[in-house]
C-alpha cells in the first residue's frame, strides 16, 4: 500500500486503544500523539497557560488585594485629615466632593473636581492677602505665591507667643482692675489723649506752636530757680504780666506759663 510504519500505526492501533481512554485525562497515547504530529509546543503552552490560571487567582490575587487594602486604608486616613482641616477652616466643599476609595469608580474625576475647588479657594485667599501685603501682592505670581505660604506658618507660630510677652502680660492684667482701680488709668489716658488733640492743633499753626514752646522753656527756667520768679511779673524784663495777654495766641501770658508749669510737673511725676 505504500504507508510508511507511523501511518500503519495510526490507522491500525490507535482505533483499538481509543475505546480505553478517557477524555480529559492525560495518557503516554496522547502524549506519544501529540509528539509524532507536531502539538507537544501546544501542549507545553496549554500547561503554561494553567499554571499561570492558578498562580494569578492564587497568591498574586491575595497580594494585589492585600496591596489593594493598604492603600485604601491610607487613603481613608488621609481622607479623614482632609476633612478635619475643611470642618477647622471651615471651608465652602461638601463632604460628597471629597470621594471614598476604589470602590468607587469615578474616584479620579471626583478628586480632579476636589483639586480644582482648593485650588479656586486658595486663589480667593491669596487675592484677600491684598489688604494686608498691598497691591504691591501679585497672586498670580509663582514665587510671591510660594513666599507666602513658606511665612504663613512662622507668622503664625510668632502671633501665638505673643501671650508669653511683658507687654501682653500687663494689658492682660489691665482687665483684671476693679472699677475703682481702673478710674485713675481711664483718667491717666484721657489725659493723654487731650494733649494729643492740643499737640495736633499746635502742629497745625506753627506761629502757636513756637510760642508754646517758648513759654515750655520759660516755664522750665523756673523751675529750675525756685524763688526768683514773680507770677505776676515777667521773669526776663520785670514788667508786669497782669491780664497781658499774648497777641498770637490770645491767652493770658500768666495762663501760659503756669499751664507748662504744671505740664512740666505732671511729666515729672
Amino acid at each position: 500500500m505504500g504507508l510508511d510504519p507511523i501511518s500503519t500505526r495510526v490507522g491500525t492501533t490507535i482505533p483499538g486503544i481509543l475505546p480505553y481512554v478517557q477524555v480529559g485525562s492525560t495518557s503516554a497515547l496522547g502524549k506519544a500523539v501529540s509528539e509524532l504530529t507536531g502539538m507537544a509546543p501546544l501542549v507545553q503552552l496549554a500547561n503554561h497557560a494553567k499554571k499561570a490560571k492558578k498562580k494569578i487567582d492564587g497568591d498574586l490575587t491575595k497580594a494585589k488585594s492585600s496591596e489593594l487594602e493598604g492603600t485604601d486604608e491610607a487613603y481613608i486616613v488621609t481622607r479623614s485629615d482632609l476633612m478635619d482641616l475643611i470642618h477647622k477652616h471651615t471651608l465652602a466643599i461638601e463632604e460628597e466632593a471629597v470621594p471614598l476609595p476604589s470602590d468607587d469608580a469615578t474616584l479620579e474625576t471626583k478628586l480632579d473636581g476636589l483639586a480644582t475647588q482648593l485650588e479656586t479657594l486658595k486663589s480667593s485667599g491669596l487675592e484677600h492677602a491684598k489688604l494686608v501685603l498691598g497691591d504691591a501682592f501679585d497672586a498670580q505670581d509663582e514665587k510671591q505665591r510660594s513666599d507666602l505660604v513658606k511665612s504663613i506658618a512662622p507668622a503664625l507660630s510668632a502671633v501665638g507667643k505673643l501671650s508669653t510677652l511683658p507687654s501682653i502680660a500687663r494689658l492682660a492684667g489691665l482687665t483684671k482692675l476693679s472699677d475703682d482701680e481702673a478710674v485713675p488709668i481711664r483718667d491717666f489716658i484721657a489725659a493723654v489723649r487731650k494733649e494729643a488733640e492740643e499737640l495736633v492743633e499746635i502742629a497745625a499753626e506753627p506761629n502757636k506752636a513756637a510760642r508754646m514752646r517758648l513759654y515750655a522753656r520759660v516755664a522750665t527756667w523756673i523751675r529750675e530757680h525756685p524763688g526768683l520768679y514773680d507770677e505776676d511779673n515777667c521773669a526776663i524784663c520785670g514788667h508786669s504780666l497782669v491780664d497781658v495777654v499774648d497777641d498770637i495766641t490770645g491767652l493770658k501770658i500768666k495762663d501760659h506759663i503756669g499751664g507748662a508749669a504744671k505740664e512740666g510737673e505732671s511729666r515729672r511725676r
